[in-house]
């Protein structure tokens, strides 16, 4: 099962999917312009998917899957728009840390 798609899909619009990637009043809003409950499932679903693909290495997935799965992370998760304000900072925290299970 394909956990990006769903991922971008929330971040982006939210889970309505009726929501504009960049809100309107974002500029005047700022953080708030995501409601708490949308950063909430927004951030459960973006530790589940790093939690995922950090666990890949130490189950000895293989390398090439892994690293497919990385750059889809990358290109389609870590390029939303205003994505520090549509997540709790607690959930990409541990990402920059230890970036995907690597030490």
């Amino acid at each position: 099962y394909d956990l990006i798609y769903p991922l971008r899909s929330l971040l982006l619009c939210g889970s309505t999917r009726t929501n504009h990637p960049i809100p309107g009043d974002a500029g005047r809003l700022r953080e708030n312009c995501v409601t708490n409950d949308e950063k909430e499932r927004a951030s459960l679903l973006f530790r589940l998917v790093v939690d995922l693909i950090a666990s890949m290495g130490m189950f000895g997935a293989d390398q090439m899957a892994r690293s497919c799965l990385c750059t889809r992370f990358i290109c389609e998760v870590l390029t939303v728009p205003l994505l520090t304000w549509k997540i709790w900072p607690s959930s990409y925290e541990h990402l920059l840390r230890n970036p995907l299970g690597n030490e």
